[in-house]
């Protein structure tokens, strides 16, 4: 089981281009928990806009359509910007609940990418 872990391990390493660090100081699992809080924190407030301030202010104040489509693109870009930013910086430090946030990550990144293809299409 441990070998198949390190497999998967340094091929997350590979694709997210990340190589380990070889020391690790005391205070980056403390740094992780804040990127982690940070990355979470800037989730919500993205769920927040997407799904319960545009769909309702921007029809009152006479904005919709391609704008708000145009706004939702550049909220997903920079959430998947943000989500793969903080798998590197797990991956790259070895953060000892790195598998526990990229199963978290993982299903995020991939509505991410179909919400953002579902943009691209309204746009097109």
């Amino acid at each position: 089981m441990q070998a198949t872990l390190n497999r998967l391990d340094g091929l997350i390493s590979r694709v997210l281009f990340v190589t380990p660090e070889a020391h690790i100081q005391p205070e980056t699992d403390a740094q992780s928990e804040n990127t982690l809080g940070l990355s979470l924190a800037f989730s919500a407030t993205r769920c927040i806009i997407q799904y319960m301030v545009l769909p309702f202010l921007l029809p009152v104040i006479g904005l919709a359509g391609a704008f708000a489509v145009g706004i939702t693109t550049a909220i997903n870009i920079v959430a998947i910007a943000a989500l793969v930013g903080s798998l590197r910086r797990m991956w790259r430090i070895n953060y000892k609940h790195k598998w526990r946030y990229f199963a978290l990550a993982a299903p995020a990144f991939v509505v991410l990418v179909v919400f953002l293809a579902m943009d691209v299409i309204a746009l097109a």
